[in-house]
């Protein structure tokens, strides 16, 4: 099987080349280097991924494969510099997704698969009440909105050609490499903050790396992915005080969770940062029966490995970078 691959320089897209070169089975034939060109507009404004609005070049590339793996996105902004950050991810996460998949479709690819988001269907849910395939979208912000009309996009290409699509709406990923909330949550243990979250009951779905990656893979080839849409995690929910606890033991037990009462500090986030506050005591949890049942896929790595693997590499990644200062001085 031979694959166009998008995105292979980040997150997901790295490891899930890197899983590709070890299945004799497939063949990564092109990854599209414009995706890793950069532009800077003003001096003050971060560097910018370029929209795959403009697929022209490709077609070659893309008569070569059976599937198309689109993991390439415009994700969360730290510092947004745009006042409407909507029209961005517009540009890359829509149109560019489109734009990709109409040149794919004209050029015989057998099969699309895109990785999307659970916030398609919204930020949280209530506890207990995990989001199903068939749950009613409700994206909430600039960034699942555009994913969501990405989808729709992908949607009617695939009915109006024969090329089958898969979507794939992942919750928060994390392993080795891993940046945003789940790095600043490494970083607060290791320093030993008190941290207030020791009764934090809420459950959220989460997925490693190497879970995501598998079942990326498998959507790649299963005949019964075609034309569907899968939510995945790794199919056990973890409170916030279960997270820290876990990155706390991968540690050696470094951290300091005291139980503060939940409704104290939930509303002072609430005053500064209320994004913060759901994200801590927020639920957001996905069912992945579909994928169990249809795929047959289960997990391939648990949440305390995977957990303990991604803070090794935090940790390794420090020591490294010290040692590489030392020896440059």
């Amino acid at each position: 099987m031979n694959v166009f691959l998008t995105g292979k320089t980040g997150f997901v897209g790295e490891r899930l080349f890197q899983h590709c070169l070890m299945d004799n089975t497939v063949d990564v034939v092109y990854t599209p280097t414009r995706e890793l060109q950069r532009s800077m507009h003003h001096k003050h404004h971060p560097f910018e991924f370029h929209s795959f609005a403009e697929s022209e070049g490709w077609d070659e590339e893309l008569a070569r494969c059976d599937v198309v793996v689109h993991t390439a996105a415009r994700v969360h902004v730290m510092n947004e510099h745009y006042r409407d950050p909507y029209h961005a991810y517009y540009e890359v996460n829509t149109a560019g997704t489109a734009a990709l998949a109409a040149a794919a479709a004209k050029a015989g690819v057998k099969r699309f698969v895109f990785l999307s988001s659970i916030k398609v269907h919204g930020e949280e849910t209530p506890f207990s009440r995990q989001y199903q395939e068939t749950d009613p979208l409700s994206p909430m912000d600039a960034y699942s909105r555009s994913k969501c009309e990405a989808e729709e996009s992908l949607k009617n290409i695939s009915q109006e050609t024969d090329m089958e699509v898969v979507i794939i709406r992942p919750p928060l990923v994390y392993g080795p490499g891993v940046k945003a909330n789940f790095l600043t949550m490494m970083r607060w243990v290791e320093r030993g903050f008190p941290l207030p979250f020791g009764l934090a009951d809420n459950r959220r779905s989460l997925i490693a790396l190497d879970n995501l990656v598998d079942f990326i893979a498998i959507c790649m080839k299963h005949p019964k992915a075609a034309n569907e849409t899968y939510l995945v995690s790794d199919d056990a929910d973890v409170s916030t005080a279960q997270l820290l606890n876990f990155i706390s033991q991968a540690m050696g037990g470094k951290g300091w969770i005291i139980p503060v009462p939940v409704w104290l500090i939930h509303g002072c986030l609430s005053l500064f940062k209320p994004q913060l506050a759901e994200r801590l005591f927020g639920s957001l949890q996905l069912s992945c029966e579909k994928a169990k049942t249809e795929l047959g896929w289960h997990p391939v790595i648990s949440v305390e490995h995977a957990i303990a693997q991604t803070v090794q590499y935090y940790l390794n990644s420090k020591n490294d970078l010290l040692t590489t200062e030392l020896t440059e001085k």
